[in-house]
């Protein structure tokens, strides 16, 4: 898959969002003095980012069913309802549809 690859540009555009949602928890953490919500916005970002990279270059294998693990992540850090919608869409399509 490339970025010529509807899946490909589907599962950046939910990467995207996904960053978009953990960057915004970032800032309302920042500004809320919640040092250690900062650190765990800042790691999903990360990870977003490396699952966008891996899909825009090609190098996202398929899930043959399997999942990226984002959704138990995400519960573990305690993140809103927003960011936990957002990495859940990425992780759904990714199961679902993503070299299915």
């Amino acid at each position: 898959m490339h970025l010529s690859d509807p899946k490909a540009i589907r599962m950046i555009q939910l990467a995207d969002a996904a960053i978009d949602a953990a960057q915004k928890e970032k800032s309302s953490a920042a500004t809320a003095g919640l040092t250690w919500l900062v650190e765990d916005c800042e790691l999903t970002i990360t990870n977003f980012r490396a699952i966008r990279e891996q899909a825009a270059s090609g190098r996202l294998p398929p899930s043959k069913g399997a999942g990226l693990g984002i959704t138990r992540a995400l519960g573990e850090l305690g993140v809103s309802k927003e960011l936990y919608a957002a990495g859940q869409a990425l992780e759904n399509y990714y199961q679902d549809e993503y070299g299915a």
